[in-house]
């Protein structure tokens, strides 16, 4: 997993969080404090034949130090994107989070376990 957050100077945000190779295992705490998010973007184009999951847990995981347990904490959010697409969603009134933690899997449920055959590039625009 490679992660990056860049300030940025937009009307829409303050801060684009990348995750260039989103998968079954968590990126956990990626923002201090609390944010908001405007826009996740999720490119699943490298995975022609299978659809993808990216999930959002907003708070502890139950694993040590509070890291997502994958496959047993509940998200809070799922955004499913076909295979070898690309989908952008939209908060126009933003979606407040506290401690952001993202991963992707192929499974749609909070049980899936499976990382996608290729990883994921996610990002969220946050204020």
């Amino acid at each position: 997993m490679a992660l990056d957050i860049a300030g940025i100077s937009s009307p829409l945000g303050t801060s684009l969080i990348t995750i260039t190779q989103s998968d079954a295992t968590a990126d956990n705490n990626i923002m201090s404090g609390s944010a908001t998010i405007q826009l996740v973007e999720i490119d699943n184009s490298l995975n022609a034949n299978e659809a993808v999951y990216v999930k959002c847990l907003d708070g502890n995981g139950t694993a040590n130090n509070n890291a997502v347990d994958v496959g047993t904490d509940a998200p809070h959010h799922i955004w499913g994107v076909p295979q070898g697409q690309k989908r952008t969603f939209l908060y126009p009134e933003g979606m407040g989070v506290t401690k952001l933690n993202v991963w992707a899997t192929k499974e749609a449920g909070t049980a899936g376990t499976t990382s996608p055959q290729n990883p994921v590039r996610v990002e969220i625009l946050v204020s």
